[in-house]
């Protein structure tokens, strides 16, 4: 994350390079929400080091599908935020991430503004830069854009890659330079 300064550039003023094993708890949250909670998403997000861990200075989050104890399949993943740890209003924003291919995967690089009364399970009356939305079963296509207010009025753009050419194959960089 950088922040823009007087002389029309950007310093850092935060970033993490994924060292060691896990992600540091003074950086992020591990989010727990129950099937359903995001977009009626099938899986569970579940903290542990089976779902998020670190290797080599990246950052890898698993998905796995699972049969539970009555015999249906359920889906588990993890997910990660810096909520109430680093807050930013304004500057360039960035990422490099690796996509991976696959129906059902729909891995996503978001800023979102929380309301100061947000319980955790609450989705509606917020507002959201989706810097990079990505469907596993399209890996030519990403999709950027905006979201707010309690309809969740929304303004999104698809980028569609030239034919043959697959996100999921390599690291990229995604970024969005937010201004007033």
């Amino acid at each position: 994350m950088e922040s823009n300064n007087s002389q029309g550039g950007y310093h850092l003023v935060w970033s993490d390079e994924f060292g060691g094993d896990s992600p540091h708890v003074r950086s992020w949250n591990y989010v727990i929400h129950e099937t359903g909670w995001a977009n009626n998403e099938l899986q569970e997000y579940i903290a542990g080091d089976k779902y998020v861990c670190v290797k080599n200075g990246n950052l890898i989050i698993h998905p796995y599908k699972a049969l539970d104890y009555k015999g249906d399949l359920k889906y588990y993943s993890g997910m990660l935020d810096s909520r109430n740890k680093h807050e930013f209003r304004y500057g360039r924003i960035e990422a490099r991430i690796k996509v991976p291919k696959g129906k059902g995967l729909h891995p996503s690089f978001r800023l979102v503004s929380l309301p100061d009364d947000f319980d955790g399970v609450t989705r509606t009356g917020f507002e959201s830069i989706n810097i990079m939305d990505f469907n596993g079963e399209f890996p030519d296509r990403i999709t950027a854009g905006t979201r707010w207010g309690l309809e969740g009025i929304r303004g999104f753009k698809t980028f569609i890659l030239e034919e043959g050419e697959d996100l999921s194959l390599d690291y990229h960089d995604y970024a969005c330079e937010w201004d007033p």
